[in-house]
C-alpha cells in the first residue's frame, strides 16, 4: 500500500475538514510556551552529553566462543524493575469521581465479530522453533529483529545479554549464542547486564544491538558496518546518561536513534548521523512530565519501518497511554481515555534549538490499568499456583512501529488492559494515521481490544508485540494463559487482520505457536517485552519472539508468518461513518451524514476503482459519489 485517495459518498451536502498549518514561532532558548495549537513546547536540551568515542572491532562471529547453556546449580538472578515513589502506588486502586461503565466496548465488538477466519497462509507459521533457552535470569527480555537474510534474537544471560543469529530462509542457526559484550573489548561496556534491544536500521541496512552495563549508567550500543551480523565490523559506543537508564527502548529515525527510559520519564536522542559515519557522537535528553499514580514510566519511540521515508524534518515521536480514572481521578471522563504523543525535534549542532512538544492528546475508548496487585508486580493468575505474573500495565509495549504509504503515515502499537474479574487481561491495539504531511495532526484511525469469541473460560492475553506489513496488514503476538478449567499455562499465540477488513477487530483465527507446560512459581517477572518485526527483504514476513513456560522454566520462541495477499496488487476500501440512524419515514428527502470513503493502494495497485450502488440501497434511499472512478 503506497498511498490513499479519497472519495465522498454524498448522501447529503458534503463538508470538508481542513488541517491547520503550524505557524513558525520565534522562541528563545530555555523557554517553555504554549504554541498556536494549545500544546506545550519546551525549548533547549535539558542535558547534552560529551561525545562518546567510537571503538571499532572486526569479529567474525563464527570464530567467537559460544556461551555455555545454563545448567542446574548455576546462578539464578532477577534483573530489578526500578519503581519510583511509594510502593503502595503499585496497588493501582483508582477512585474516580465519575463512575465508569463496566466492560470494554471494544472487546464486545471483537466477540461479536466471531472467532475469525482460518487463513491458510497466515495461520500456518513458516518458522516456529525454540529460541534461546533458560539462562537463570528473570525476566528473559526477548528481543529480535530481521534484515539482510538474518534474524537476530537476544535475551538476558547470566553475564549480560546473549544473542544468536538465525537464517531467515529456514530458521536454522547461522552463529551463536554469543555474549553481546564480546562485540567489544574492555572499557565501560566490558561487563554487560542485559535489557537487550535488537533493531535492524532499514534506512541504512545496518544492525543496532544494545544493552546496559553492570556498573555505571552506560547504554552500550553496537552498530554494524553492513547487513551481515556474522561477518561485519562493529562500532561500539558507551553513552552515559546522568542517572541509571532503566528499561531503555530504542527507535530508528532519520535524524537520530531515539530512546525512552524509566528514568523520571527521560527521552533521549543519539546522533545517528555521526554514528553511521563512525564519528564521536553526542546525545541529548528531554524530560517528559510524569503521570500521577505510576511508579514506572517509560515512553517508547516510534521506530521506522518500510521504504517510504517520513516527511523531511519530521521529529521523533514518543507515546504513552493515560487512564484518567487512575491518573486524573478528580475529573475523569468515564467513557474515554487517551494516548499522548510527544515530538522530539533534535538539533545536534545547536542544542539550544532542540524542542519537545507535548502532550498531544488523542482520544481513545476507555481502558483499565487498575489491576489488583497484592504484592510485587504480579497480577496475571496462573493455573496451579498463587504466584501472579507481571502484566507490564504501565507502558505502551515496545516496539512502536511507524510505516508510511506515500503521504499517509501510520503508527501501530498496543498495551494491556483489564477487562474482567480476577485481573482478566486483554490487549488494546491501535493504529494512528496522519495524512498530508507535518501540518496535519495524528488521529486515531482504529483501535480494538482482542478477546475473541469462543474462549471456554476467562482467558488472559498480555505482553503484546505488533507490527504492520507493506500492504497495511497488522499482526499481534502475545502471552496467553487460563487459570481456570480448561487451564492453560503461559503460552504464545498470534492473530492478525488485513488492511481492508472491518476496523477495530482482528479477523484471522487465533493461532497457537507453543503451549506452556508448567507454572512459574519463583518470580513474578514476565517478559518484560516481546518483539514483532517485518522482513524488509519482502515487506511481508512477520517475525516474532516471546517467552513461554517450558516443563520447568521459561523458554523463548521464534516464529515467522505472512499474509498470502501481501505484495499482490489490489485495493482496500474503508469508510466512516458506517452506521446511521433513521428514525421515521418522511415525505421530503432527509439528508444523512456523508460517508468519507478511503481507497487504498495495496502493493502498487493503480487501476481506477469504480463506485456504484447496484441494488444495495433500500427502497426510498438514494445517493451519489462525489468522485468515481478513483485512482488509489
Amino acid at each position: 500500500m503506497s498511498k490513499f485517495c479519497q472519495t465522498l459518498l454524498a448522501l447529503a451536502v458534503a463538508t470538508a475538514a481542513t488541517g491547520s498549518a503550524l505557524a513558525a514561532e520565534k522562541v528563545n532558548p530555555g523557554q517553555t510556551f504554549i504554541n498556536s495549537e494549545g500544546i506545550q513546547v519546551s525549548v533547549g536540551a535539558d542535558w547534552v552529553s560529551p561525545p562518546a568515542q567510537p571503538e571499532k572491532f572486526f569479529l567474525d562471529a563464527r570464530m567467537r566462543p559460544i556461551v555455555p547453556a545454563w545448567k542446574p546449580g548455576d546462578p539464578i538472578r532477577e534483573i530489578p524493575r526500578l519503581f519510583n515513589g511509594d510502593p503502595k502506588v503499585r496497588q493501582m486502586q483508582a477512585h474516580p469521581v465519575n463512575p465508569v461503565p463496566q466492560g470494554d466496548i471494544l472487546s464486545e465488538l471483537q466477540r461479536a465479530f466471531g472467532a475469525g477466519t482460518d487463513s491458510r497462509a497466515f495461520t500456518t507459521p513458516l518458522v516456529n522453533r525454540d529460541g534461546q533457552g533458560f539462562s537463570g535470569v528473570f525476566p528473559p527480555d526477548p528481543s529480535g529483529d530481521v534484515g539482510g537474510g538474518f534474524y537476530v534474537q537476544s535475551i538476558n544471560g547470566s553475564g549480560g545479554a546473549t544473542y544468536v543469529v538465525y537464517n531467515t530462509s529456514d530458521g536454522t542457526i547461522a552463529a551463536g549464542p554469543f555474549s553481546l559484550e564480546g562485540l567489544g573489548s574492555g572499557g565501560a561496556c566490558a561487563s554487560g547486564n542485559g535489557d537487550p534491544v535488537i533493531l535492524f536500521d532499514q534506512l541504512a541496512s545496518r544492525w543496532l544491538l544494545t544493552e546496559f552495563s553492570s556498573s555505571g549508567n552506560n547504554l552500550c550500543v553496537y552498530l554494524s558496518a553492513d547487513s551481515n551480523p556474522v561477518t561485519t565490523t562493529w562500532t561500539r559506543y558507551a553513552f552515559v546518561p546522568p542517572s541509571f537508564p532503566d528499561y531503555p527502548k530504542y527507535g530508528v529515525w532519520p535524524d537520530a536513534y531515539y530512546v525512552g527510559a524509566n528514568q523520571s520519564n527521560a527521552t533521549y536522542a543519539l546522533d545517528r548521523t555521526a554514528m553511521l559515519a563512525g564519528l564521536p557522537a553526542t546525545f541529548q535528553r528531554k524530560g517528559v512530565p510524569t503521570l500521577s499514580e505510576l511508579g514506572f514510566q517509560m515512553l517508547p519511540p516510534a521506530s521506522f519501518n518500510g521504504t517510504d521515508a517520513p516527511p523531511a524534518g519530521a521529529p521523533g515521536t514518543f507515546l504513552r497511554q493515560v487512564d484518567d480514572e487512575l491518573n486524573n481521578p478528580g475529573s475523569n471522563d468515564p467513557l474515554h481515555d487517551r494516548i499522548e504523543l510527544f515530538t522530539f525535534h533534535v538539533d545536534f549542532a545547536t542544542p539550544a534549538n532542540t524542542t519537545l512538544t507535548g502532550p498531544i492528546p488523542i482520544q481513545i475508548n476507555d481502558f483499565d490499568r487498575a489491576f489488583n496487585i497484592p504484592s510485587g508486580f504480579g497480577a496475571i493468575p496462573q493455573p496451579g499456583t498463587t504466584r501472579l505474573l507481571d502484566p507490564l500495565l504501565e507502558v505502551i509495549m515496545f516496539p512502536v512501529h511507524y510505516r508510511a504509504f506515500g503521504s499517509t503515515e501510520t503508527i501501530t502499537g498496543n498495551f494491556v488492559t483489564k477487562i474482567g474479574a480476577n485481573n482478566q487481561s486483554a490487549i488494546r491495539w491501535f493504529e494512528l494515521r496522519r495524512t498530508g504531511g507535518l501540518a496535519n495532526p495524528w488521529t486515531l484511525f482504529q483501535e480494538g481490544t482482542y478477546t475473541p469469541a469462543g474462549d471456554p473460560a476467562p482467558t488472559n492475553r498480555w505482553m503484546g508485540a505488533s507490527a504492520m506489513d507493506s500492504s497495511g496488514n497488522i499482526a499481534l503476538g502475545y502471552s496467553i494463559d487460563r487459570a481456570v478449567a480448561p487451564t492453560q499455562f503461559a503460552s504464545l499465540s498470534y492473530v492478525g487482520r488485513q488492511a481492508g477488513d472491518p476496523p477495530g477487530v482482528m479477523t484471522t483465527a487465533e493461532t497457537s505457536l507453543v503451549l506452556g507446560a508448567s507454572a512459574q512459581t519463583g518470580f513474578d517477572r514476565w517478559g518484560d517485552y516481546f518483539q514483532m518485526g517485518v522482513d524488509p527483504v519482502d515487506g511481508c514476513t512477520f517475525w516474532f519472539t516471546g517467552e513461554y513456560m517450558g516443563a520447568s522454566n521459561w523458554a523463548t520462541r521464534i516464529a515467522s508468518f505472512r499474509f498470502d495477499a501481501c505484495g499482490s496488487p489490489t485495493f482496500s476500501v474503508t469508510g466512516t461513518p458506517l452506521a446511521q440512524e433513521v428514525c421515521a419515514p418522511s415525505a421530503t428527502p432527509v439528508a444523512l451524514s456523508p460517508v468519507n470513503i478511503n481507497v487504498g493502494s495495496v502493493s502498487g495497485y493503480n487501476t481506477p476503482v469504480d463506485f456504484g450502488f447496484g441494488s444495495g440501497l433500500p427502497a426510498g434511499f438514494g445517493g451519489s459519489y462525489t468522485v468515481s472512478p478513483v485512482v488509489p
